[in-house]
């Protein structure tokens, strides 16, 4: 008997295999639209975004050169004045299109397509009308006044994608791009076209309704979604294995994976930074900035927000830094042109620059990457090494009287129990009608004890109902000149104010009364007459 190892896959492996797959095939068809709105299946032309450089009055011969390299005026391919002056209008359109495409999204969209397909389509109501063959063009204007264009490919041809990718899963007809085209070195495939839609035809020819025309146009193509979509289907496997990723799929294991992982990398504010020698931040950062970054060199899952002026990218020049510096490679995407050359722009300014492989151009300029490639390895080889050893000194130094000071700022005081930065922040906080020019010392300080503040803040609360804060000279109050002139302004003023009133109002005042009345009738004047006025007293 032989003794085979076999490993069976657990129950959890198959469920996460199930979920990951799931996922995968979700993500794909959020990815990629095979409906009636992509172009690259169902290309109508548009009112002045197509060029047809198939119309009769365009010379074959002119087409020709255009498709093996050569720059080609708008001018000298149409005949025809009308077709020319419309033409120059078209130009100008998908010029401004691709431009704006490159800019905002560092996409290249613009290409000369030509043979166009289409089959039965039973799934939609829109008749399928696809480029078969794409090569990139540029377009370029001619003088100030841009009343001609310039035409001239930039790459070797290639069949398209989107369709290939249709075909294989509508209608499991795989296609080998190099097959169709049968590059052989020192020719162009697009010369070739009629062998190229021969062969198509004969690999289609069990899809109901298939076709081909000939055509040859201009437009702006994006199909930029689909090499995510071959890196989903080529990566089912690595999926798997990747917790981050698996818990993205809905894998409850792996999310108690990230998270039992996140608790044992958390970092917050209070936690100490590393060294200067052991920290590589090249741009300025505060505090919330470092901590982000120490946070993602120690593993953890980030998502960072803010708003913009925030200093988002500088925190992500930063990062890309740091763990450059400690031997990680770093893939940096955004959706806008303008957020990766922020974050460029900053590298190059510290001298960085050779350390980014910017592919906004994508991976069709082989031989620039090449070059940028070599060039950033001979610039590595001449760095010399720097002498820091001074600068780490004094970034020390000067970090740690920074967390002193803030430690200071911050420390609750005793007896007080409130910190310098409290203290300071309510004062600000109160009207400049309300501050006082008052000031303890010493011994008088120390008695204001967290209870005694707590207590006088009752009393002047108490104070301010009563209407303590109305008593000036002026404000009409019956005690407001009392107070203003210093005569009521404690407890004992107060006592002696309210004898005062008792005596008068008991003894001094009635016996005033009495002899006016005594006085009033001796003379024969009317009885007198008087009213306490007790309520204002």
């Amino acid at each position: 008997m032989t003794n085979l190892d076999f490993n069976p896959r657990s129950n959890d492996d198959l469920v996460r295999s199930t979920l990951v797959k799931d996922a995968i095939k979700s993500w794909t068809e959020q990815l990629i639209d095979l409906g009636g709105r992509n172009n690259l299946l169902n290309y109508r032309d548009l009112k002045r975004g197509t060029l047809d450089l198939s119309v009769p009055s365009a010379s074959p011969k002119v087409a020709r050169e255009l498709l093996s390299g050569k720059r080609i005026r708008l001018s000298n391919l149409f005949n025809d004045p009308a077709d020319l002056s419309d033409a120059i209008l078209r130009a100008r359109t998908l010029h401004a299109k691709a431009r704006e495409n490159g800019e905002e999204r560092g996409l290249q969209t613009l290409y000369l397509a030509s043979l166009m397909a289409t089959w039965t389509n039973d799934r939609t109501s829109a008749t399928p009308n696809s480029p078969v063959l794409l090569q990139p063009l540029g377009i370029f204007p001619v003088g100030s006044a841009r009343n001609d264009f310039e035409l001239q490919v930039t790459d070797l041809p290639e069949v398209n994608p989107t369709l290939i990718h249709l075909l294989g899963n509508q209608f499991e007809v795989h296609i080998e791009p190099d097959e169709l085209l049968q590059v052989e070195e020192d020719t162009n495939p697009l010369l070739d076209t009629d062998g190229i839609a021969s062969r198509l035809e004969d690999l289609c020819k069990k899809i109901p309704g298939f076709g081909l025309r000939n055509r040859l146009l201009v437009g702006n193509f994006s199909y930029t979604k689909l090499p995510m979509v071959r890196d989903l289907e080529r990566s089912t496997e690595e999926i798997e294995q990747h917790t981050l990723l698996a818990a993205i799929a809905g894998d409850s294991s792996a999310l108690n994976e990230l998270r039992e992982h996140g608790a044992n990398c958390a970092i917050d504010d209070s936690t100490p930074l590393p060294p200067p020698d052991d920290e590589f931040i090249v741009l300025d950062a505060d505090s919330s900035q470092s901590h982000v970054i120490a946070a993602a060199v120690a593993g953890a899952n980030l998502v960072i927000v803010g708003p913009p002026g925030t200093g988002k990218s500088q925190t992500i020049s930063n990062l890309i830094a740091t763990l450059i510096a400690r031997g990680r490679s770093v893939l940096f995407v955004a959706e806008k042109r303008a957020a990766i050359e922020a974050v460029v722009t900053r590298l190059n300014g510290q001298k960085l620059g050779n350390l980014v492989l910017d592919l906004h151009s994508g991976a069709r300029e082989r031989r620039k990457t090449a070059e940028s490639i070599g060039a950033a390895t001979v610039e590595a080889g001449e760095i010399p090494l720097p002498q820091v050893e001074l600068n780490h000194r004094e970034l020390a130094n000067g970090r740690y009287e920074l967390e002193l000071y803030e430690h200071q700022l911050h420390e609750l005081v005793e007896p007080w129990n409130i910190s310098a930065f409290d203290a300071q922040s309510r004062i600000l906080g109160c009207p400049q009608e309300c501050r006082v020019i008052s000031r303890f010392y010493g011994s008088h300080l120390e008695s204001l004890t967290s209870s005694a503040i707590a207590s006088l803040s009752g009393m002047i609360e108490d104070f301010t109902d009563l209407g303590g804060g109305q008593l000036t000279a002026t404000s009409g109050h019956i005690w407001g000149k009392a107070y203003a002139k210093g005569e009521i302004v404690d407890d004992d003023g107060a006592t002696r104010a309210l004898i005062t009133l008792q005596s008068l109002h008991s003894r001094d005042i009635p016996l005033t009364v009495t002899s006016l009345q005594n006085a009033f009738s001796s003379i024969g004047l009317p009885e007198l007459r008087w009213t306490p006025l007790v309520g204002q007293v």
